[in-house]
């Protein structure tokens, strides 16, 4: 979310955003997306199919 921030933040206030801080955002997105991919085709067999 502090990436989401400070690339927000950047042209209102004339600095340039921290490009480490979003690195790290940008990176730990990514991460949690593919566990969250690789959990769902796991479980997806489980699921229930209600329509």
């Amino acid at each position: 979310m502090n990436a989401a921030i400070e690339l927000f933040r950047s042209p209102l206030s004339g600095t340039s955003p921290d490009f480490a801080v979003i690195g790290i955002g940008v990176l730990s997105t990514l991460l949690f997306f593919a566990m969250g991919i690789f959990y769902f085709r796991k479980t997806e067999s489980y699921f229930a199919d209600l329509s």
